[in-house]
């Protein structure tokens, strides 16, 4: 399996030779599509008569060299790392999404003739991470994953957890190898320590916690989601202090639907409404819904009072004015006020029309006397307002004979 790895890896090496080492002062735009001319070249299922049981691996294989290639190339190039990463971002993402799909369809259990290629295989993942340029994050996301999915002989994890801590003891703060580090001391079972790294980092990282909490998920291991749950919360603030407002939306949706099938899954709906609390006004939607389904009616009408998320869909408030009608007072008086405030015909109707709610619901609930004395309270408060007035009337809530009580 030794010389397998070698024919793979010199195959790749001769491709980024003659596709792009040998074209002098190629613009990245170039490497890009050369890089994807490779990858085709590459994925030939006749390439020396790749075995079926060898073919994920052989994947995995070529594409970290050529990881390693282009790497080596991007360092030495005149162009900046934002340049490389606007114009071959393509390329990368799909030799990231090559290696996650080789990842996923590797046989289990790992042979013990994957264990020649996995050792040298696992020195070329290293050089990755010293090369600190373009696509620093996707790198260090093939890392978690490669360990994670590969590389789990107790025996390779226990040298590179050693290997890590000492190489990141020599790097500067928020290095490649300390997130490396962190990795292999989350995979150790040692998250304490792992989380606690990760706090030193720094919160504007807090986005790498997201790989630990999809492992423990996948795993269905509960008790460890639940920690790593409350360590994300007690830190959001600090990290969407730090990120734009576009990645704050992407930040929740990743992140949403696991929460909410955890919640599911264990009962701790309180971590889940912490946060849809701390993704505010992201989560502005769901915190409502989440309220809604739980028929935590108070608090939803609460929560839309104090946000000034003005819709509720009208099946809701059906819901809310059959189950637990009470609830919904506060929140006609302000529709009521928002309206009055706007000083127009067509805004005076739809008062009309909340008023006309908030007098069932007196009814229904016997305050029949608090109706009235609301009322009159409001009709002396807008005398002056005739078209409203009018609509009232019109309306059938006041007759004529007392339109100016």
């Amino acid at each position: 399996m030794s010389d397998h790895y070698h024919r793979w890896v010199e195959y790749t090496d001769e491709l980024f030779n003659n596709d792009i080492l040998k074209k002098k002062s190629l613009p990245p735009y170039l490497v890009n599509l050369y890089g994807l001319m490779i990858l085709k070249k590459l994925n030939r299922d006749d390439l020396y008569k790749v075995r079926r049981e060898q073919h994920s691996l052989y994947k995995i294989v070529v594409n970290v060299r050529l990881l390693q290639n282009l790497q080596n190339w991007f360092e030495s190039s005149r162009y900046s790392y934002q340049e490389i990463e606007d114009t071959c971002r393509q390329l990368f993402e799909i030799i990231y999404a090559d290696i996650q799909n080789a990842l996923k369809h590797l046989p289990s259990p790992m042979p013990f003739s994957y264990d020649p290629i996995c050792e040298k295989l696992r020195l070329d993942v290293r050089e990755l991470l010293f090369l600190e340029g373009a696509f620093k994050h996707e790198i260090l996301q093939i890392y978690w994953y490669v360990w994670k999915s590969l590389f789990t002989r107790p025996q390779l994890r226990n040298e590179e957890l050693d290997f890590a801590e000492k190489t990141a003891k020599k790097g500067a703060n928020a290095s490649s190898w300390q997130f490396a580090y962190m990795f292999q001391l989350f995979l150790s079972g040692r998250v304490e320590e792992s989380l606690a790294l990760l706090k030193n980092i720094g919160s504007n990282y807090l986005s790498y916690l997201l790989l630990f909490m999809d492992y423990y998920f996948a795993g269905k291991n509960w008790n460890g989601f639940t920690k790593l749950a409350q360590f994300l919360i007690e830190h959001i603030k600090d990290y969407l202090d730090t990120i734009s407002y576009s990645l704050k939306q992407k930040f929740f949706y990743s992140i949403d639907t696991v929460f909410h099938q955890f919640a599911k899954e264990t009962g701790r709906y309180d971590l889940y409404e912490q946060l849809l609390i701390a993704m505010y006004p992201f989560a502005t939607r769901e915190l409502s819904y989440f309220y809604f389904e739980r028929k935590e009616y108070g608090k939803l009408i609460e929560f839309v009072q104090l946000s000034n998320f003005g819709y509720l869909s009208s099946d809701i408030l059906r819901t809310i004015q059959k189950e637990e009608p009470q609830y919904l007072l506060p929140y006609y008086h302000r529709k009521v006020q928002m309206a009055i405030d706007q000083k127009n015909r067509q805004s005076y109707k739809e008062a009309v029309r909340h008023l006309k709610k908030l007098r069932t619901i007196y009814k229904k609930l016997k305050k029949e006397e608090k109706w009235e004395v609301y009322f009159e309270q409001l009709l002396h408060e807008t005398k002056r307002l005739r078209a409203f007035q009018e609509e009232c009337q019109r309306g059938k809530l006041i007759n004529v004979e007392n339109e100016t009580a």
